[in-house]
């Protein structure tokens, strides 16, 4: 929820949305998801919020995630979704029905940030799924996630975030700072998974050696922020 809350805060403050353009959900159930950005059968309210080709869309999703180990489907897991296969694949969001919806909107721009992993775990069968296996690209979209799917997404406590949502949000602060007014995809990314304060670097010095590598798929000159 801090991570949540920080995000819609420095979209505000950094990137200059007007509040009442923000969804925010605190504890987002399957209802919430399905309303908002559709269902297999119907579309959501964000199709009506969308100006084609002008509207620039960013979504962050803090949250438990996984994969269905049978189909190899992954999915978002709401707050009222259990975690067995049947629960799963019954309240689940699934992340490619979600590039589905997104790639609908037509928008100008999409940015797309997941602070979770998708693994699924079934006695002693594992499944883990990097980026690009996860779902198709999106439409003039970029995506941004915390780690491989055989990373762990971190939470830096010291900080009281997600260690990835933590240096997402500090790079472009510091970027901005040492007067960078236009910030692509492509510069976000190089301090995300460079060297110097790092998402892998803390990763390895905080959590004695833990692995954990942002994945990002997209066009790397999408301008994630462009300060006036």
């Amino acid at each position: 929820l801090r991570d949540a809350r920080a995000m819609r805060d420095y979209l505000i403050e950094m990137f200059g949305y007007n509040p009442e353009t923000i969804f925010y959900y605190q504890n987002a159930t399957t209802g919430d998801f399905n309303e908002k950005f559709g269902s297999e059968k119907s579309p959501g309210e964000l199709l009506h919020y969308v100006k084609s080709d002008t509207t620039d869309v960013f979504i962050y999703y803090s949250g438990r995630s996984t994969v269905d180990i049978e189909t190899m489907r992954p999915y978002f897991l709401p707050v009222d979704c259990g975690f067995s296969d049947d629960d799963v694949r019954e309240s689940g969001y699934p992340a490619d029905l979600l590039i589905q919806k997104l790639n609908e909107l037509s928008a100008h721009s999409v940015t797309l940030v997941i602070d979770s992993s998708f693994r699924g775990i079934t006695g002693s069968d594992q499944a883990v799924l990097d980026i690009d296996d996860l779902v198709g690209e999106i439409d003039n979209g970029v995506i941004f996630t915390a780690c491989s799917g055989s990373g762990i997404p971190n939470r830096y406590h010291e900080a009281k975030h997600g260690l990835f949502t933590y240096v997402y949000i500090k790079s472009i602060s510091d970027m901005v700072k040492q007067g960078k007014t236009v910030i692509t995809a492509g510069d976000l990314q190089s301090r995300l998974a460079g060297e110097n304060g790092s998402v892998p670097q803390l990763s390895r010095i905080i959590f004695n050696g833990s692995k954990q590598h942002p994945q990002f798929l997209g066009n790397p000159d999408q301008v994630i922020v462009e300060v006036q």
